[in-house]
């Protein structure tokens, strides 16, 4: 069922004695760039660099306390440590499969955390097949972003928390892979500030979401090649666009080399590492300068994972 309002207050209720609202602050040299006024939504202060734990700890919160015996997921990394992450506070048993070729940086830091970790699937499609085995064998609960409404609960405080901070937000520029953070992103607007655009980013090296948004249906791809792992599915959740779907203000697609000159751009004018996704709103106001025009828009700066050698071929080659 579509979450609600009630159901998103009270994930703020959970979340806030463990994870204290993140910063939300206005950046000139943004704002000068893409010729509106922006600030910057910075989810790489949350303790696992991204947005992912906050909808990890309210969903692994209810499935505890219903008696779950543990959990098992698929990532590309960012959702992975915040399973991990929150299921280390709430003493919860968690597995997590990762893909072959998954950011050296994500599958280290998945492996600090605790946990268990297996490398199995060419892609996260194969690696959520491969979880979902492991689950029923193991008698875990199988969690997948996109389909589970716990996880869009979650996320959806990152919104409540950027209107609440910023009253006059009129435009949330959200990265888009699976579409679990942009569908949360949509509620949380549409119950408490409707007017207020939202808009998705996706590489068009991996556009399943975004070609699912706009041919109205489920769309699953063979294209998934982009470098950055918070945009990198072969098709969003089928839960996710059914939410997203019809409540999206716009949606476009950049190309690889956009998002890595994104990077470079964040890092001068926020002074942080922003993994791919992260960098995909700079990269969108650039590359289509001037479709829109916004009083006070927010990018959401989802996560700061990105590995020491892409940021060095990065930064060499942009």
């Amino acid at each position: 069922m579509i979450p609600t309002l009630e159901e998103i207050l009270d994930a703020r209720r959970q979340l806030t004695p463990h994870f204290p609202p993140t910063p939300l602050y206005p950046n000139p040299a943004l704002s000068r760039e893409v010729g509106f006024p922006v600030s910057v939504k910075f989810e790489n202060h949350m303790p696992t660099g991204s947005f992912k734990v906050r909808g990890a700890f309210y969903h692994l919160s209810r499935l505890r306390d219903r008696g779950v015996a543990g959990v098992a997921t698929a990532s590309t990394g960012n959702h992975g440590m915040g399973v991990l992450d929150a299921a280390r506070r709430l003493q919860f048993p968690a597995v997590v499969v990762i893909p072959e070729g998954t950011d050296a940086l994500k599958a280290d830091r998945l492996r600090d955390l605790g946990g268990e970790v297996r490398t199995l699937g060419r892609d996260l499609r194969e690696a959520c097949a491969h979880c979902r085995e492991l689950a029923a064998r193991a008698g875990l609960a199988y969690v997948e972003d996109g389909e589970d409404a716990g996880l869009m609960v979650g996320a959806a405080t990152v919104a409540a928390e950027i209107l609440e901070q910023e009253t006059r937000t009129d435009a949330v520029f959200v990265p888009v892979g699976g579409g679990n953070l942009i569908a949360a992103v949509c509620l949380a607007v549409g119950f408490l500030r409707p007017d207020t655009r939202v808009i998705g980013v996706q590489s068009e090296a991996a556009p399943a979401a975004f070609l699912s948004w706009q041919q109205r249906q489920w769309v699953v791809t063979d294209r998934c090649e982009t470098f950055a792992g918070g945009l990198a599915t072969r098709n969003p959740g089928r839960f996710a666009f059914s939410v997203y779907g019809p409540r999206i203000s716009d949606f476009v697609l950049v190309s690889e080399q956009a998002l890595r000159k994104a990077v470079a751009g964040m890092l001068r004018a926020t002074g942080f590492v922003a993994e791919g996704a992260a960098a995909a709103p700079l990269a969108a106001c650039r590359a289509y300068r001037g479709r829109w025009q916004c009083r006070n828009a927010c990018f959401i700066f989802s996560g700061g994972n990105l590995a020491v050698e892409t940021l060095r071929d990065i930064l060499i080659n942009s």
